[in-house]
């Protein structure tokens, strides 16, 4: 079946081009359940999802995030995901999962959803803003997209620009699979420019990466070092954020998330 180049990602067919870019070997179950990034990330999506709504997962990878987000917000998700293997992973999880890129095809099979998670998706694709029409054509009146991409302007990017380096890493902002960079302004100009409005923009403080937990705040709690961050980082996200989050939805009206 002819693939949508345009929601195609890299992670499957072109895993063999981060050869020579990073020394450690970019696996396609490197992020796993127990990822010490997902904790921060499951909690904020989740807090976007309503109670009883049907949610379409992209790039689900595994399913941890769809298996911990229908479970504390009890609603009803269905997973995307083009590598076989994680796919068969998020299905032995329990989650619903379809094997395939997100195309016209697939959605008639998936119907409409109140939301649609793209979570570190974006950044992989060929063309961002081809996904985020398509998304928008299964959503139900007054849903929404649910979107987060790894900060390129992160403090930690930054400096190593400084001196000179750019290099790739097997996980995290610098993955060696990632086609696109995105800041703050960029990712929201390219959901404004689909037509979409940002209700909802924040950031995720990253108080797992490695430089918080064996370098700057290593003696604080995973708890008190998240804290720290996220307060500093609200007046800073550019800077601070490790991702940022965006929460997109067709129409003028404001949007409860709390009701």
């Amino acid at each position: 079946m002819q693939q949508d180049i345009a929601s195609e990602t890299i992670a499957e067919h072109l895993q063999e081009a981060t050869r020579g870019l990073t020394r450690r070997e970019v696996s396609p179950l490197r992020y796993a359940p127990d990822f010490r990034g997902f904790s921060e990330t499951i909690a904020l999506v989740a807090s976007f999802v309503r109670p009883g709504s049907r949610v379409l997962d992209v790039g689900c990878g595994t399913g941890p995030l769809s298996q911990a987000v229908s479970k504390m917000v009890g609603c009803t998700i269905v997973g995307a995901e083009p590598s076989p293997q994680r796919a068969s992973a998020g299905r032995e999880r329990g989650v619903e999962t379809f094997t395939g890129y997100l195309t016209d095809d697939l959605l008639s099979r998936f119907g409409t959803s109140d939301a649609i998670l793209l979570t570190n998706v974006l950044e992989h694709l060929v063309d961002p803003m081809d996904m985020l029409l398509l998304a928008q054509r299964a959503l139900r009146p007054g849903g929404h997209i649910v979107a987060s991409v790894p900060n390129v302007a992160h403090w930690t990017a930054r400096l190593r620009l400084l001196f000179g380096k750019f290099d790739y890493s097997a996980i995290g902002i610098m993955d060696a699979i990632h086609l696109r960079w995105f800041t703050r302004p960029s990712v929201r100009a390219l959901f404004e420019d689909a037509g979409l409005k940002v209700e909802v923009p924040t950031h995720t403080a990253g108080a797992s990466m490695a430089v918080y937990s064996r370098l700057l705040l290593r003696p604080f709690p995973k708890g008190v070092r998240a804290g720290i961050l996220w307060h500093v980082g609200k007046d800073a996200p550019g800077l601070l954020a490790c991702q940022h989050v965006v929460v997109g939805k067709i129409g003028r009206t404001g949007y409860n998330f709390g009701g």
